[in-house]
C-alpha cells in the first residue's frame, strides 16, 4: 500500500470540523442577531387608561410601518391588564406567530414609556363555539323548534310528521 493511502496515520490527514462546534457556534450568532428585552429596575403602577393610550399610540406607528396583521390583532379587541401582565386575544395560532415575533418589539416600547420593566405579553387563544347549520329536514325543524318552540305543539295537534 502507498503512503498517504487509506493506512496514512491520523496526523497526517487533515482534521475535520467538530459537528459540536459548528452547531453551537450557528446558535451563538442566531442568538446575538434577536433582539432582547430592555432592562431596567423601575415598577411604577400601571393604570389601564395609561396603558390603553401608549397601546393605541403603539398600534398607530405599526400601521405607518405597513404591519397591518399586527395592527388588526392589536386594535381588534382590546387588550386587558392584569397585574403587570399584558393578555391579548388572539384568534388562531398564525395571530399568536405574529404576537410572539413582534412581543420583544411592543415590550421594548412599553415598558420605558409605562416606567415598569416588570411588564409582560402573553396571547390567549379565543375560544369559539362551532355553528354547524342544519342541513336535513329534521335538523332544520329541530332547528325552528328551538327558535319557537309552539312549531312543536301546531304539529301534534295537527297531526303532521317529518319528511
Amino acid at each position: 500500500m502507498k503512503k498517504g493511502g487509506w493506512g496514512a496515520s491520523k496526523s497526517s490527514m487533515p482534521s475535520l470540523p467538530d459537528l459540536n462546534s459548528i452547531f453551537e457556534s450557528k446558535t451563538e450568532e442566531e442568538d446575538s442577531n434577536e433582539p432582547s428585552l430592555v432592562k431596567g429596575t423601575e415598577e411604577e403602577v400601571v393604570t389601564y387608561e395609561k396603558f390603553i393610550q401608549f397601546w393605541k399610540t403603539l398600534a398607530t406607528d405599526i400601521k405607518k410601518q405597513n404591519k397591518i396583521n399586527l395592527y388588526t390583532l392589536m386594535t381588534a379587541v382590546p387588550p386587558k391588564l392584569v397585574g403587570n401582565q399584558i393578555e391579548v386575544d388572539v384568534e388562531n395560532m398564525v395571530q399568536m406567530d405574529v404576537l410572539n415575533m413582534a412581543k420583544v418589539d411592543l415590550l421594548n416600547y412599553l415598558r420605558p414609556a409605562l416606567h415598569n420593566f416588570s411588564l409582560d405579553l402573553r396571547g390567549i387563544v379565543m375560544e369559539h363555539d362551532v355553528v354547524r347549520k342544519p342541513y336535513t329536514s329534521q335538523e332544520k325543524y329541530q332547528a325552528m323548534v328551538q327558535k319557537n318552540p309552539l312549531l312543536e305543539t301546531l304539529r301534534k295537534e295537527l297531526n303532521l310528521g317529518l319528511s
